[in-house]
């Protein structure tokens, strides 16, 4: 039902800004896929270390989707164009691309990952942690009033997409294992 949608977007909009306001440092440690409701995760986090063989993708619109619940993020991170390839289009992307795009914070060969983390780990425990925090407060302060307008906007857009024929045809496609025949409707 319409509501069920609304309050489940609630929900996970609650779960990422958690993550987005935790007021200590936060790192996404991505090993392998990072897809979909990945990559919006991981934009919340302020730091991104990657294996070198993660791949990234955004296929929401190959079902009819919009790509809700911090799109905007993604947006900040990798600018307006690059942005639009991955939810436009839905392509992948390696980890050396989703660096140079400037969402990931560093790349290593998978099996340096976890020594990765714990060095960065290592760098911000030695830092004094009220200083930290407040940098990152500082850091995301302006961004504050454009992220609540967008995740507004985004909830309202994917609900009126919910009712279209297109999404109709996008969500039965799936499930019948076709291609999806879609009419602009």
């Amino acid at each position: 039902t319409p509501e069920a949608v609304a309050k489940y977007g609630a929900t996970s909009m609650a779960a990422y800004e958690a993550l987005y306001n935790f007021p200590k440092p936060t790192i996404a440690k991505i090993q392998g896929f990072c897809i979909g409701a990945g990559v919006i995760l991981a934009a919340c986090a302020d730091f991104r270390i990657s294996s070198d063989r993660a791949i990234y993708s955004l296929p929401e619109v190959q079902r009819s989707i919009g790509v809700i619940m911090g799109l905007h993020r993604v947006t900040r991170l990798i600018g307006v164009a690059n942005t639009k390839r991955m939810a436009m289009l839905g392509e992948k992307f390696s980890a050396t691309e989703m660096a140079t795009m400037g969402f990931l914070t560093k790349v290593c060969p998978g099996e340096k990952l976890s020594a990765e983390v714990d060095i960065l780990l290592k760098k911000i425990l030695a830092l004094p942690p009220q200083a930290v925090s407040l940098n990152k407060q500082i850091a995301d302060f302006s961004y504050a009033e454009f992220l609540r307008a967008s995740q507004r906007f985004e909830l309202e857009r994917q609900y009126d997409l919910n009712g279209t024929a297109d999404f109709k045809e996008a969500m039965q496609s799936f499930f019948e294992k076709r291609p999806p025949r879609y009419t602009g409707k």
